[in-house]
């Protein structure tokens, strides 16, 4: 039931209750959403560039996104941003 999609919590991993409140409201922001899970952020990705993080934030963010939404809300209840904590934790 496509009402239910976004409903789903995300794990506190330690101290990451800050990052979570703006994953969760970055993801329901429905332009950006939109754009990551088409896969059209993908053109905009400077994986070249040597002060950025060769688009490993933006990976972590749409894996973070397509598990939200992509997700049956009635079979998980929250899941673990791990990839997303890692690629802020060595990028940012």
């Amino acid at each position: 039931d496509p009402s239910e999609w976004g409903r789903i919590g995300l794990n506190n991993l330690g101290n990451t209750c800050f990052m979570n409140s703006a994953l969760q409201a970055l993801s329901h922001s429905a332009p950006l959403t939109k754009f990551f899970l088409s896969g059209r952020f993908k053109g905009d990705v400077n994986e070249d560039n040597p002060l950025g993080s060769g688009g490993k934030l933006a990976y972590a963010y749409e894996e973070v996104v397509k598990e939200l939404w992509m997700n049956n809300a009635r079979s998980v209840s929250s899941i673990s941003p791990t990839t997303m904590k890692r690629a802020i934790a060595l990028h940012a």
